[in-house]
């Protein structure tokens, strides 16, 4: 079920209603809560719901065992996460890869990838570390159902640490949302709707034009960096927009969610990216596989190495493909290079100044580069986007598009980089940090009246609902 339909829309009207009528009773809330999380995961496979389950109480029972000291139980329960991933999500690329290299035939079960099933395993090897280090306490079987189940971050995240979670069970606004979380949730997530309906969806059109049709002739010059920047802003808006609403229903169920963006276009170099893009994702890379395989701590070779462990397996992690190893690989090589400037800078005592758009601008286009690993369904589209951004192989300047597409995806990729580069993000603008803490502000703009709030958040819905796609799905659930 998509959050950018109308089913879901009279889905979730449901829900709130429930929880009204319910409010006094936290526990039967968490069973209701929990209920339309597994029929909204089942949607589409009910067989997805065994599947959940299964893994959820696997992974409940490991966590149970841990608190009792029952040896290589936490090394099972990981071995177990990761089987069931690689199964259902890298089994058939395993395959392949053995048969071309051996030149035979082995035949294997061609199973349906899950949906979500990357976001909650993740998930769920995060709550074992932290039982095995004591992060946290044991909870009750409902309440961790509803920690993986809960539906709002449950296909594409984001990815919930155990204690930031569980603190909130025992809080008097979990389930019960404050007015204020509730107007906070619902301008976030309008806004994540017109981020995806009116934004994402209307610059995927240039982007899809030339990567789906790479195939069918050459590819121009303006067609490719088109196509790549088109992607660019299609999966930051495609990505944001989902994290938004996610966040916003999570308020108005009074669960507060990780922050998954924070301006990343916005960075001045790839580090900070990594820090404000997927932000739980990175988190989760960097705490329970970079810090435990050595990080920085024996020297810088063996740091760059780590680098290129962590961002291939992150990489593999989107995707059973070579072009995801591949846009892994690129953005190692681009972290340990910018490690290796600092520390050449920082050596000989440089000092270069160098203008901060023109950063923003160079980090984003290099990012935009990595991209076409991302978005190429095989190495053989890749190839032929970047001969034709950088070889110019067959020169053409337009060969996809015409010059009246071109001239409109120009406008479009220059209006959104604006908005990327120079207003605020939405938990900025909505004060997300400030929730429930004390001598809250409603909004960070003592001008924002309700009446304003009211009004444009009207216009984006109303321009929200015209621009619903039949079936969009969002880029992150295929992961």
């Amino acid at each position: 079920m998509l959050f950018n339909s109308i089913e879901f829309i009279i889905f979730f009207i449901f829900i709130a209603l429930f929880l009204l009528l319910l409010r006094k009773n936290k526990d039967i809330s968490i069973l209701v809560i929990i209920f339309f999380s597994l029929l909204f995961y089942g949607y589409e496979k009910a067989q997805w719901i065994i599947l959940i389950l299964f893994s959820i109480s696997i992974n409940y029972l490991c966590s149970y065992l841990i608190k009792k000291n029952v040896k290589y139980i936490f090394n099972f329960g990981i071995i177990f996460n990761l089987g069931i991933l690689f199964f259902y999500k890298y089994l058939g690329f395993f395959f392949t890869n053995l048969n071309f290299l051996f030149e035979q035939n082995f035949s294997y079960l061609n199973i349906a990838l899950p949906i979500g099933i990357s976001f909650y395993s993740f998930q769920q090897i995060s709550y074992l570390f932290d039982c095995r280090e004591k992060k946290n306490s044991l909870p009750r079987f409902s309440e961790y159902l509803l920690y993986v189940s809960f539906f709002p971050q449950l296909i594409a995240g984001p990815i919930v640490k155990s204690k930031d979670f569980f603190i909130q069970v025992t809080k008097n606004y979990f389930l019960k949302p404050t007015k204020i979380m509730v107007l906070k949730g619902i301008t976030i997530f309008i806004i994540g709707l017109f981020k995806k309906t009116f934004i994402a969806d209307n610059i995927a059109i240039f982007s899809d034009a030339v990567f789906n049709n790479a195939n069918s002739g050459t590819i121009g010059f303006l067609d490719s960096w088109i196509g790549v920047f088109a992607f660019s802003l299609q999966i930051y808006f495609d990505f944001s927009s989902y994290s938004d609403m996610a966040i916003g229903l999570g308020l108005i169920l009074g669960v507060k969610l990780p922050i998954n963006f924070s301006s990343p276009y916005k960075s001045e170099n790839i580090i900070e990216f990594w820090r404000s893009w997927h932000i739980t994702l990175s988190n989760f890379l960097r705490e329970y596989l970079y810090i435990k395989i050595g990080g920085n701590r024996n020297g810088r070779i063996r740091n760059f190495i780590n680098f290129f462990i962590v961002m291939i397996l992150g990489g593999i992690w989107h995707g059973a493909s070579w072009t995801f190893v591949l846009w892994g690989v690129v953005h190692a090589i681009y972290i340990s290079t910018n490690h290796f400037i600092i520390d050449l800078f920082h050596k000989y005592q440089v000092k270069i100044k160098i203008p901060q758009f023109i950063k923003i601008l160079f980090t984003f286009c290099i990012v935009s580069i990595a991209w076409v690993f991302f978005r190429s369904e095989n190495l053989e589209i890749a190839v032929k986007m970047f001969e034709a951004m950088f070889i110019l192989k067959n020169y053409q300047i337009l060969n996809i598009l015409d010059y009246d597409t071109a001239i409109v995806a120009f406008k479009w990729i220059s209006i959104l980089l604006i908005i990327c580069w120079f207003l605020p993000n939405t938990n900025f603008l909505i004060n997300y940090n400030s929730i429930n803490q004390k001598n809250e502000k409603p909004f960070l703009n003592k001008y924002v009246t309700l009446d304003k709030l009211l009004l444009v958040l009207s216009f984006l819905l109303l321009i929200s609902v015209l621009t619903f796609q039949v079936k969009s799905p969002f880029l992150y659930f295929k992961f």
